[in-house]
């Protein structure tokens, strides 16, 4: 039976405060929810041209994005994306989250999505440039609806459960561990010498494959060169990471003698 099998918690969307000018503020209190984290935000009321806009933002990461805005007299209904080139698993944090965020604060003064800065950008830029074509105010519509004391915590990054010490001699061969990843259990095969590691496969794993390329790219040369598991996770593949260490520590218990 498999051993030190961990529950890894799932990472929940990080906002960053990057705040754009500021402007006037109405009283229309309004609670505006982001990445399932609800806001105590004031609601900005514009003076618009009611109507469908289409605007165009600043380049994202590959290109730009093309929105279609509907607003009435003071505020926006509506965002829809009609064209976007940007890597699927970063536009999906996006939109709709950032979208229906706008849209219900009625600001693009708003938080952007940390791992996404750069689509995030496109976007905001885009209903900007929509907006401005309704007759808004730049400075207006950019007023901060969420302050740094506002946003939401970062959760906890997940952590492997104590493990027991690396064993100090092994019996020679290759051993098969499993380790909990982000979605699901990553299987590896490690060959050991009476000493260390000298090899490790990925034999099966169900990770999003560029947060997998990044982690098992790395980690695997640094074990193999250290001779354990002891090495460092790669800062944005968090769970991949992981999974892998404790799929290693799995074989290495099997092989200790």
């Amino acid at each position: 039976m498999k051993t030190f099998l961990m529950i890894m918690l799932v990472l929940t969307v990080v906002f960053s405060v990057v705040m754009y000018a500021t402007g006037p503020l109405s009283d229309s209190i309004l609670a505006v929810k982001s990445g399932g984290v609800t806001f105590a935000g004031v609601r900005n009321v514009l003076s618009l041209t009611p109507g469908t806009y289409t605007g165009t933002g600043e380049r994202g990461h590959y290109d730009t994005v093309t929105v279609s805005v509907t607003v009435d007299s003071t505020g926006i209904l509506d965002i829809v994306v009609t064209e976007q080139r940007e890597t699927e698993i970063f536009w999906g944090m996006v939109y709709p989250t950032l979208a229906e965020f706008i849209r219900d604060a009625n600001s693009t003064g708003v938080d952007v999505i940390t791992s996404a800065s750069e689509s995030s950008h496109a976007l905001i830029t885009a209903v900007e440039d929509a907006m401005l074509k309704a007759g808004a105010d730049l400075g207006a519509l950019r007023t901060p609806v969420a302050s740094a004391a506002a946003a939401p915590a970062a959760s906890a990054a997940p952590e492997l459960p104590p493990l027991p010490p690396w064993p100090t001699s092994f019996r020679p061969g290759t051993y098969e561990g499993w380790g909990l990843g982000y979605y699901d259990f990553i299987v590896v095969d490690v060959t050991f010498s009476a000493t260390g590691i000298t090899a490790v496969t990925v034999t099966e794993h169900e990770e999003t494959d560029i947060f997998a390329n990044m982690a098992f790219s790395a980690m695997i040369p640094a074990m193999v060169a250290a001779g354990n598991a002891d090495v460092d996770v790669v800062t944005g593949a968090t769970g991949s990471s992981l999974g892998l260490i404790e799929a290693v520590y799995d074989a290495a218990m099997e092989a200790s003698n």
